[in-house]
């Protein structure tokens, strides 16, 4: 094509014509639409996609702009073929097999598939051309396979066998894979090191008991993942509330997930905070109102709004608390009490998100959702009753800190830095 040979204005040579890339992404389908209409649009933009990806030069001579155009190529395509199978995998999976009375074999049915939605998976020919080059040279065709597969075996299971069924092919993955990390030689201890056993466990909890300033740390976010954790209710808000569908609970967990991060790339003014154990009562406290709040909401916007606080709250107490427990912890414990922290910070979301399903089945996933806000800001408010200590915990720069960064501790007395956390 001879295109491929159009220049930058810096005279650099361009594989394809100067905005070409830029006007793909800009025709990029919504795939919104039934079945067919969506097919033929997410061909028909694959297929120019993949043009502009054969005008580049052959991977191992693009220099490094040519690269990241070809990246950024392979990506934006992917991410389409992601977008349309999630949205009809089930109807894809019934045209392929007949209403469900044939079941092919994976290849089979991937190559089925290559036929009936041209770009949606690799071809054989695709697929023995790839094999043929070096791994660096290759696009990974056999990712888009598993993005093909994925929700569709996922959508097959769920049909033919229930959800029980599928939720236990992932629990024995899991057991597989924990199977196979048991296999994996073990890293020599450094000198003076110990080996983790339940001996230390049980000596960082009660290093942990002992400290009300640094247990309070983990109860608030004991408090704030069980009690108020909403994402097991956004399928079911998703339908009932919002009348939508999967996608519109995808933009609730989006939203959750940008207000976190947003909240950590504004996160500087906390470096600010000295009284960190009442600004930690205070944004688990606006965790909790905030998803209160969501449950009350009526409008997709404003939920949105409200889960992207929520999330931003989360962001905050994160930090807060975290600050608390790398100055009041010795250097030698701190690898237990971030232990605890990182079991506290798995399971509380998994506890909460079970809470949330027993009690939407009884009330509904809105007053489920309120509740829990509710319950949250009051297990909170009891917590700080309890531990006043808490409330009054103060962060004072150590002599050695006024000209530089904040130091841990490095002795085993709790109090330094802070006012006594006792009762």
């Amino acid at each position: 094509m001879t295109d491929a040979t159009a220049t930058y204005t810096d005279g650099r040579a361009a594989p394809v014509p100067p905005g070409a890339v830029t006007r793909w992404h800009a025709g990029r389908p919504a795939l919104d639409g039934p079945l067919q209409q969506d097919a033929d649009d997410l061909t028909r933009h694959l297929r120019a996609g993949e043009s502009l990806l054969a005008a580049l030069p052959p991977a191992p001579r693009r220099d490094e702009e040519q690269a990241r155009l070809a990246a950024d190529l392979v990506t934006a395509c992917r991410t389409l073929r992601e977008r349309f199978i999630a949205r009809h995998a089930e109807q894809v999976y019934d045209g392929l097999t007949a209403g469900r009375t044939r079941f092919p074999r994976l290849a089979e049915l991937a190559f089925a598939a290559a036929e009936r939605f041209p770009g949606l998976v690799p071809t054989r020919a695709e697929l023995a051309a790839e094999r043929a080059l070096a791994q660096a040279d290759k696009h990974g065709r056999e990712i888009d396979q598993g993005i093909f597969f994925r929700p569709l075996i996922g959508s097959a299971m769920v049909a033919v066998s229930g959800y029980g069924a599928a939720y236990l092919v992932d629990i024995v993955a899991f057991g597989v894979a924990i199977t196979l990390l048991r296999g994996l030689p073990s890293i020599p201890l450094p000198d003076g090191g110990r080996r983790a056993d339940l001996g230390s466990v049980v000596e960082g909890l009660r290093f942990i008991r002992k400290r009300p300033v640094l247990w309070m740390c983990y109860s608030l976010d004991v408090v704030a993942t069980v009690f108020a954790m909403p994402t097991a209710l956004f399928p079911a808000l998703a339908v009932e509330r919002f009348h939508g569908s999967t996608e519109t609970a995808a933009y609730l967990t989006a939203a959750l997930a940008a207000g976190t991060f947003l909240g950590t790339v504004f996160s500087g003014w906390l470096g600010a905070v000295r009284r960190v154990g009442l600004a930690s009562i205070a944004v688990v406290i606006a965790w909790g109102v905030a998803l209160g709040a969501f449950g009350l909401a009526r409008e997709l916007w404003l939920a949105l709004l409200l889960l992207g606080a929520a999330g931003a709250a989360d962001t905050f107490s994160a930090v807060l608390r975290t600050s608390v427990i790398q100055r009041e912890t010795p250097d030698e414990l701190r690898g237990r009490t971030s232990g605890v922290l990182t079991i506290v910070g798995a399971g509380g979301p998994r506890l909460g998100d079970g809470r949330a399903g027993f009690v939407a089945g009884a009330i509904g996933p809105g007053a489920a959702a309120v509740v829990g806000g509710v319950t949250c800001v009051a297990a909170v408010l009891t917590l700080a009753a309890a531990v006043p200590s808490f409330l009054r915990y103060r962060l004072t720069p150590q002599p050695d800190e006024k000209d530089g960064p904040t130091q841990a501790p490095k002795g085993p007395e709790p109090t330094r830095g802070s006012e006594a956390e006792t009762h």
